[in-house]
């Protein structure tokens, strides 16, 4: 992490050039908190999920560039943790699999 941010504290935004947001947050003494949502030039939503003192937590959400869910998983302390699903682009699902710690366990299943 930039040494500069350990003084940052409240909402935190930042844009493409094209002005677009690219990533919105809060920070808590230069941590991540709270719901963070990382956007596409597009303006479409790539990935929101949670931060707990500055560590990815809980379930995230990935999107495609045009807005559909690409992927849909569990964080603990900046490791993949849990359940873990992957989608077509019709919706429907891809792949699931479960992660310890930052490990796939037995692989990506594939669903018909």
């Amino acid at each position: 992490m930039n040494k500069g941010w350990k003084s940052r504290n409240g909402p935190w935004k930042q844009y493409y050039d094209n002005g677009q947001t690219s990533v919105e947050g809060r920070f808590s003494d230069g941590k991540k908190v709270g719901v963070w949502k990382y956007f596409l030039r597009n303006g479409v939503v790539r990935a929101r999920g949670k931060y707990v003192a500055g560590k990815m937590t809980g379930v995230w959400r990935f999107h495609r560039q045009s807005g559909t869910v690409w992927a849909v998983g569990h964080f603990k302390d900046n490791r993949q943790h849990g359940s873990w699903k992957r989608y077509k682009d019709d919706g429907s699902l891809e792949v699931e699999g479960r992660f310890v710690e930052g490990k796939l366990q037995g692989g990506w299943k594939k669903k018909k």
